[in-house]
């Protein structure tokens, strides 16, 4: 049987919760790690949040993609953010690629977005695509009145 220390499960606690706040936008301190974590670092992100503001940003590293090339969808609670360069025939037979220095291969990637957590712009720039999100606090409280 396998028995972790307690000093290794306070690590494994650890790295299960910084992999869950690597993943996870608008969540409070209290949520736990609810899904598999992703094995790639590709595309390379960051994740911010600005406390004055109740925002958070996620800027993601997708040289050579265009907005063409990128599908963001949420669903249940999921963020998800997948790119696929689309060739078309004319390009693909007329151009010889002599050195692939860009990770151009085609990726997923998913974020856990609390309940109160609205989009609020979407852009490419300079190869760099940006979230932007509100917190919205009052979002999920319901006056109760006492009869």
């Amino acid at each position: 049987m396998n028995v972790l220390a307690k000093d290794q499960m306070g690590r494994l606690d650890a790295h299960i919760s910084d992999l869950f706040y690597k993943m996870s936008v608008g969540f409070d301190d209290n949520w736990l790690f609810t899904t598999t974590p992703q094995t790639s670092n590709y595309p390379p992100y960051n994740l911010t949040e600005d406390k004055n503001n109740n925002s958070y940003r996620i800027d993601m590293a997708v040289a050579g993609f265009s907005k063409d090339d990128i599908e963001i969808f949420e669903e249940e609670g999921k963020l998800t953010i997948k790119g696929e360069i689309k060739n078309d025939g004319d390009t693909k037979n007329s151009t010889v690629l002599h050195y692939g220095g860009l990770a151009q291969r085609g990726f997923t990637r998913n974020f856990n977005i609390a309940p109160n957590i609205k989009i609020t712009e979407v852009t490419l720039e300079n190869g760099v695509l940006s979230l932007n999100f509100l917190k919205d606090i009052n979002r999920n409280k319901n006056q109760i009145k006492i009869s």
